[in-house]
């Protein structure tokens, strides 16, 4: 009796501590529901069994909501069994012993599933004490797990509907989804419109209806990336009906939204993170009511340490992870710096680091691209920033780290390949930048400049596959070991197979490449090789910016005859270090600035190189990109120190009318005569939401101009106009009444 008073204590006071932090609710027709029904859900897990609110914690919250007299049901988003040493050692084994401790109750494969290998994940699959659902992971045409499954609370049924990205095709192995000829015999009913997977969803959705169902859940790994579409999910949400909730994952986000179906009718789609930092619950009460809560670890101490947690998960928890800590906890280096995927200094709303692996350099990505090329000794490394899956803190490097940071087990190989095909690469990996994608390329070897104002004329097939550049590059100035990039000439590349040999991320320009090395390393051990060997074990200084060291670098304009300016904080202080040709140790240098940040500034020196140099011992307040600097500077090596300077501010020209009429045209694209999204790259600023009838509340718009006045929640009194008459030092916007 004492015990288990104990433990609903526990479990009350640690529903305390994670308490919601944001709630969605929609009412429909009421239930026969005696108790309410609470699902609880995760999403990306990624291994992350230990962290946050942890499995244990877990099984805390839902005795409390048990306790409190509630139905529960347990169901992941999908991609749980991979991302840390724990998958990777098991193959995904441990894993799903510990889904089945917990308790699931039904789980979605995400594009993670698949990464130990399509048998391997089946194998894992018929493991499970749980359903795996899908309406939409097939072989040649055929379904592999039911679409969905019914669940049954007090006569009430509650319809689970599966779906996965058809994006998985890419950013799993596609080698995976092939047979021996190397044709797609698996798939996720991907076609370029969208419509396919719509139909799909629509059918399961509806065969539960038909079965009774009185509510309908889509358990969906979709994700809201641009880079995933037609397949987000507000678009499979907007294309379909009969879906009440959407429990999503794939782009490890927390967004809480309500938006409507194709019938304008109310859909809750909530998303969770990732490692176990959220857990998402939605309620369904009785009189007909959903709400969802969303509730949020803000604690660095994970949640069984604080509370002291011993029950049967943690238990389970020991016994997988007790095999490999004397494996994983061996120190191979040290480094007196973070090597990171991460901006150092941004944060989400959630207060998570934000991620920039994916659309920009950074210390760790220059490190695996260059332990990449030292094992091979080729020209040029290309590692996509998605197979760098964690960051290394300060202090002792371990193998468990090494194997974080690359838990794939991929195998590097080297190729032949023209410069054209180098070109055409790496412009794939930026076509979605500033956005993320998995394909972006950390490189070694050679340096290039991407302009985002260029829009990408990138190509695709309906499986996501590269199949061509039809316009202008918006990757520049890619300079090999300093010297321009020959289109007609070879280079050998290293890279995993994944890339350069099985079409990962949809890279196909390699197809056909003369192979000069087979399989020659694991991509984790060369990582390792590199730190303890060729390093020795420490970490040198040319990896301490965590932006890197100047490899890529993000431009606005349309090339290198224009002034430019580096966009976004992630950047800034990116520059081709290969590139820079200052020919003496002191001197001076004038030019416009392209990058402000932490005490370095960027600038563009009279030949179109851009020179980083450390100012932190002046004071540069009031420099920002697009004034003129004349700066006297120190070079020591490759590096610049500023020791006096003069700067000349920018000139903020006035724009007349800015906007007038119906702004359909150059500056804005509609979807279906009712949203405008996007504003020219210069402005800063966005129109969200409606912005046909209802302009009155749903419109607004956010920092227009290099001034510091804005609108918030502000919109036309008139059809036909919107803000004209911009002036400078004067009033900026007159609105049309």
């Amino acid at each position: 009796m004492k015990k288990r008073l104990l433990t609903a204590v526990l479990a009350l006071t640690f529903l305390t501590f994670a308490a919601p932090v944001r709630a969605e609710e929609v009412q429909v027709e009421g239930s026969g529901l005696q108790h309410d029904l609470v699902i609880l859900f995760t999403s990306d897990v990624h291994c992350g069994v230990d962290e946050n609110f942890t499995l244990a914690g877990l099984s805390e919250i839902r005795k409390a909501y048990e306790q409190e007299g509630d139905y529960t049901l347990l169901v992941d988003d999908g991609d749980f069994i991979q991302g840390e040493p724990i998958g990777t050692l098991t193959k995904g084994s441990a894993l799903i012993d510990l889904m089945n401790a917990e308790g699931y109750d039904i789980a979605i494969p995400g594009n993670h599933e698949y990464d130990y290998g399509m048998d391997r994940f089946l194998e894992l699959a018929g493991k499970a004490e749980f359903p795996y659902i899908s309406a939409n992971f097939n072989k040649e045409g055929e379904l592999l797990f039911p679409a969905y499954v019914i669940r049954e609370f007090d006569g009430v049924k509650f319809g689970f509907v599966g779906v996965t990205t058809p994006k998985t095709l890419t950013s799993s192995n596609p080698k995976n989804f092939r047979d021996a000829d190397g044709n797609f015999i698996y798939g996720f009913f991907e076609d370029t419109t969208g419509k396919l997977l719509y139909g799909k969803v629509q059918e399961a959705v509806d065969a539960a209806r038909s079965e009774g169902a009185e509510y309908v859940i889509l358990v969906a790994h979709l994700g809201n990336e641009d880079i995933c579409s037609p397949w987000r999910y507000d678009q499979v949400v907007a294309n379909t009906e009969g879906i009440d909730v959407v429990l999503d994952g794939h782009s490890h986000d927390t967004d809480q939204v309500v938006m409507k179906n194709k019938n304008g009718e109310d859909v809750i789609r909530s998303a969770v993170g990732t490692k176990m930092q959220c857990i998402g619950t939605m309620r369904f009460a009785a009189d007909g009511t959903i709400t969802n809560n969303l509730l949020t670890w803000d604690f660095d101490m994970p949640a069984d340490t604080m509370f002291g947690i011993r029950n049967g998960m943690t238990e389970a928890m020991d016994k997988a992870t007790g095999d490999l800590d004397a494996i994983m906890s061996e120190v191979l280096a040290e480094t007196a710096f973070d090597l990171t995927i991460n901006d150092p200094e941004a944060v989400d709303s959630e207060g998570v680091p934000v991620r920039i692996v994916r659309r920009a350099e950074t210390n760790l990505g220059d490190l695996v691209a260059d332990a990449f090329r030292d094992a091979t000794g080729a020209d040029i490394a290309l590692v996509n920033g998605g197979a760098i899956r964690a960051s290394i803190p300060a202090g002792k490097i371990t193998k468990g780290d090494i194997l974080t940071v690359q838990p794939f087990n991929n195998k590097v190989s080297v190729i032949e390949a023209t410069g054209q095909q180098v070109l055409d690469a790496l412009e794939w990996g930026a076509r979605a930048v500033p956005e993320e994608n998995g394909g972006f390329l950390q490189v070694s070897g050679l340096t290039y400049e991407i302009y985002p104002d260029i829009e990408s004329s990138c190509t695709e097939d309906e499986d996501g596959m590269f199949t061509g550049i039809t316009g202008e590059y918006r990757v520049k100035n890619v300079l090999v070991g300093g010297e321009p990039l020959d289109p007609g000439r070879t280079y050998s590349i290293c890279s995993d197979d994944y890339l350069v040999r099985e079409n990962g991320d949809g890279f196909t320009m390699f197809d056909g490449a003369k192979v000069l090395g087979d399989g020659v390393i694991l991509s984790n051990q060369a990582v390792l090789n590199y730190i303890t060997d060729t390093l020795g074990g420490e970490i040198g200084e040319e990896y301490e910016n965590p932006y890197g060291q100047g490899r890529i670098t993000a431009a606005e304009g349309q090339g290198p005859d224009e002034v430019l300016t580096v966009s976004g904080e992630s950047t800034a202080s990116s520059v081709p270090s290969e590139a820079e040709s200052v020919p003496t140790e002191t001197g001076w240098l004038e030019g416009p600035v392209v990058g402000v940040k932490d005490g370095w500034i960027a600038v563009r020196d009279p030949d179109g190189n851009i020179i980083t140099i450390n100012c932190t011992d002046m004071d540069m307040t009031g420099v920002v990109p697009g004034g003129t600097i004349w700066i006297e500077y120190e070079k020591t090596g490759d590096s610049y120190r500023g020791t006096s300077y003069e700067y000349t501010s920018p000139v903020i020209e006035p724009e007349q009318e800015y906007y007038e009429e119906d702004p359909q045209d150059e500056n804005f694209f509609v979807e279906e005569n009712e949203y405008y999204e996007d504003v020219p790259a210069e402005g800063g600023g966005y129109y969200e939401e409606d912005a046909g009838e209802d302009t009155g509340e749903d419109v607004y718009y956010e920092e227009f101009t290099g001034e510091d006045v804005y609108y918030e929640e502000g919109a036309p009194a008139e059809d036909d106009g919107f803000y004209e008459e911009f002036e400078e030092n004067e009033e900026f916007f007159e609105v049309l009444e």
